[in-house]
């Protein structure tokens, strides 16, 4: 398989590991066909599935990692909590 250059939701394979951790990775390939999931994960290539659709649980420390990397600011500059005035 040849592994793309850009983020992929990649998984273990089923048998590998129990159902519980097979969990969603957003990972980047590394040279040799392993992958390196945000939450520092390292999956062997030969253990690991790419997932093409938007199945399985995902990891929640991915997640939060990629949210956090995300982070978008709407026009007026807001990056916290308004106050409600009275």
């Amino acid at each position: 398989m040849n592994a793309p250059d850009y983020p992929v939701r990649v998984r273990y394979r089923s048998g590998v590991v129990g159902e519980a951790k097979r969990v969603v990775h957003i990972a980047m390939s590394l040279p040799g066909g392993d992958f390196l999931g945000l939450c520092e994960l390292r999956l062997a290539g030969a253990d690991a599935e790419l997932i093409s659709d938007l199945l399985g649980m995902p990891c929640m420390a991915c997640t939060r990692l990629l949210a956090m990397r995300s982070r978008v600011q709407d026009s007026a500059g807001f990056a916290g909590p308004r106050e409600v005035g009275g």
